[in-house]
């Protein structure tokens, strides 16, 4: 068998990450990790991350010891030997609790950090605890969320790939949309489009309605109508799962006075948010700059304010009044505010941005412009 997995990261790369993980183990007086993943846009980034694997089927495990050494437990022989093929890694047939414990115990671990509990089900951790019950597991995501939080260049060369797909997308939809059309229509050419340009999975949001709420695919059955406001949001992965986020808005025909007002808002929210995104500042200042713009205006915030992106659609950093995580160069950072409509729904707009080592970069091209269709 001779395959290539397209467009993952370099095995220089997974060593890199293996190491520098290993070390964070002994420093947490641990004697291994277990990583876990299941294959959906928020939980996957942490198996992947160490493996380049990315059909977790229901769950499957890695396991990462203090020495740097690791071995990936997959559900079937097949997928054993595909892990292998790909990855270049050990893999043994079996995710079971039962093979899981077996694993740690040929590796004599006794203080296992376990990355995470919100991608293992309570099911496999409750067998596992049975299974080894000489064994102490703690909660070691943190070490995962640290590592993770700063790219590598590698990481951010298929990130910036990934946005110019979100701009591809929206310019496509721009052509597309117009009264009478349907939103499952569009959305699904859109997907093709982007797939068919490199992408590996796509996370799109939309709307259309005077009190627009963002919702899903499955749920995209409306037309558009005169007098609606659009929503448009793109989390695409682009080549090797990078996920960025394009979020815009527009309206069908002519905007109202009003959905101008919160546009403006909103947009102005985002470009106070944009010169906080530099190494040394907090998350909570950023959150303050963005927020303090809707707080004195005479509309409402909406959804929340922004987080990073990577590997999964949804990772932390947060952009919190309560998270004081300080930015770091390579770090990948999406502002989104959304600014609430008196009338129900709300106006959004955001972008992915890239800090640097004196700032950041937009990483989007597509204008900040209250779109009419």
């Amino acid at each position: 068998m001779s395959l290539k997995a397209r467009d993952r990261v370099s095995q220089a790369e997974l060593q890199r990450r293996s190491r520098e993980v290993a070390g964070r183990i002994a420093e947490q007086e641990l004697d291994a990790l277990l990583v876990s993943g299941i294959n959906f846009s928020a939980t996957l980034g942490y198996l992947r991350y160490l493996t380049n694997w990315a059909q977790p089927f229901v769950g499957e495990y890695f396991l990462l010891s203090k020495s740097g050494e690791g071995v990936f437990l997959a559900r079937t022989q097949e997928r054993a030997a595909l892990v292998r093929e790909i990855s270049g890694l050990d893999s043994l047939t079996g995710a079971t609790p039962g093979a899981v414990a077996q694993a740690i115990r040929k590796i004599q671990a006794r203080r296992v950090g376990v990355c995470s509990l919100g991608t293992m089900t309570a099911a496999f951790y409750q067998g596992l605890t049975r299974e080894a019950a000489e064994v102490e597991f703690v909660d070691a995501t943190a070490i995962m969320d640290q590592v993770r939080m700063v790219k590598s260049a590698e990481e951010i060369d298929r990130v910036r790939k990934s946005a110019e797909l979100g701009d591809l997308a929206f310019a496509r939809f721009k052509e597309l949309a117009a009264p009478g059309a349907g939103e499952h229509e569009i959305f699904t050419e859109l997907d093709y489009l982007v797939r068919k340009h490199g992408a590996e999975s796509t996370y799109f949001m939309m709307a259309t309605d005077p009190a627009p709420v963002p919702k899903f695919l499955d749920l995209a059955s409306e037309t558009y109508r005169p007098g609606d406001v659009i929503l448009f949001n793109a989390e695409i992965a682009g080549p090797g799962g990078y996920y960025t986020q394009v979020v815009r808005s527009g309206s069908v025909g002519k905007a109202s006075e009003e959905t101008r007002s919160v546009f403006a808002v909103c947009r102005e929210a985002l470009e106070a948010g944009q010169p906080m995104l530099k190494p040394g500042v907090s998350m909570r200042q950023v959150f303050h700059a963005v927020d303090g713009v809707i707080r004195h205006s005479k509309y409402k915030r909406g959804l929340h304010i922004g987080h990073a992106q990577g590997l999964d659609i949804y990772e932390k950093p947060l952009v919190d009044e309560n998270d004081e995580t300080v930015l770091k160069p390579g770090m990948v950072m999406v502002l989104h505010p959304h600014v609430e409509l008196p009338a129900g729904g709300g106006v959004w707009v955001g972008e992915t941005f890239l800090i640097t080592a004196d700032g950041s970069v937009r990483l989007h091209a597509s204008r900040r412009e209250l779109f009419e269709v």
